[in-house]
């Protein structure tokens, strides 16, 4: 990190997952984005040229756009929003590379799934469930099914058009069905294993960490799952005695992430080189501490799992 909140471009690959050579190009093809210059030329970039680089890579890797494309459309919304009316003068906002990913829509078969779980209709929400595992993989399921209804109920719940406690009703079914699948998946565990994951202590959420989990499990990973809310205590212990080959976490609120970091700054050096996967809401607020990384939420897209899992077997095939 440069002054004055100014980060050179190693550590915007680091922080984004775009490689150097896009970096350069992409701002000489297309002037995006347009980083300050040190005074020895070299480039540096700001927090906004970080967010706007995540929105173009996410919206790339959700409908499959060219750069330029991506590109022109931020540049569309951007100005779309600077342009809007208000009592004062409005600072050119930063488009949040996240929201794309919580405005997918939900598909025909989704929205059949989400009515028969908002009204409680739990034969008929299994029923669908069922019948979507015989048309599907497991993987479609998950990123085209759950993750947008769960989307959906945290913007319903903040319309107040769904109450915590029927979103909780709701989570705790779709749960159950995901414990019901993992049983399906579930293994002897392998020395050591290929990870350890839980939500750090005052983590509820879970879902998603738990889904990925079972993807991962299905994919002929070795996976220890702790669960939500576990004390550091568990997590050390797990680590001492097993040494897994990596660690996935989420944080959906900032308390956890730093929870995370405390967490992995107090493990013995040896632990240090563990690579660290952290997924959930806050995941791109981490900024890259030696191994710990920050993948584009694995639990809420399907090309940043992928990326996941590839990371994951090239660990398997070093340490094998």
């Amino acid at each position: 990190m440069h002054e004055q909140g100014l980060y050179h471009i190693q550590t915007v690959s680091e922080r984004t997952g775009i490689s150097l050579y896009n970096l350069r190009a992409w701002e000489k093809r297309y002037g995006f984005p347009v980083p300050k210059r040190s005074p020895g030329g070299h480039r540096l970039y700001d927090e906004n040229d970080i967010q706007a680089l995540l929105w173009i890579k996410a919206r790339m890797e959700r409908d499959h756009l060219k750069i330029s494309e991506a590109i022109r459309l931020y540049r569309a919304q951007k100005e779309k929003l600077s342009a809007s009316p208000g009592p004062e003068p409005v600072e050119p906002r930063t488009l949040d590379a996240y929201a794309l990913l919580e405005n997918t829509p939900l598909t025909e078969e989704a929205r059949a799934l989400y009515a028969a779980l908002k009204t409680f209709h739990f034969r008929r929400s299994h029923q669908l469930l069922d019948e979507g595992l015989e048309r599907y993989d497991l993987e479609t399921i998950f990123f085209q099914w759950l993750v947008p209804i769960l989307k959906q109920m945290e913007k319903d719940v903040d319309e107040e058009s769904l109450t915590p406690a029927e979103k909780k009703v709701i989570t705790e079914v779709l749960l159950g069905r995901l414990y019901r699948l993992n049983a399906l998946y579930d293994r002897d565990l392998e020395f050591p294993p290929d990870a350890i994951a839980f939500a750090p202590s005052g983590e509820s959420e879970h879902i998603g960490l738990f889904a990925i989990t079972i993807l991962l499990r299905k994919n002929g990973f070795s996976i220890l799952y702790l669960g939500p809310d576990t004390p550091d205590e568990a997590v050390r212990s797990g680590l001492d005695r097993l040494m897994p080959r990596s660690i996935l976490s989420t944080a959906h609120k900032k308390e956890s992430l730093e929870k995370l970091i405390a967490l992995y700054e107090r493990q013995p050096k040896m632990t240090h080189r563990l690579p660290w996967f952290v997924g959930g809401r806050c995941a791109h607020l981490l900024y890259k501490v030696n191994d710990l990384k920050s993948i584009l939420p694995f639990e809420r897209n399907r090309a940043a799992f992928d990326r996941l899992v590839k990371q994951m077997m090239r660990l398997k095939e070093r340490k094998t």
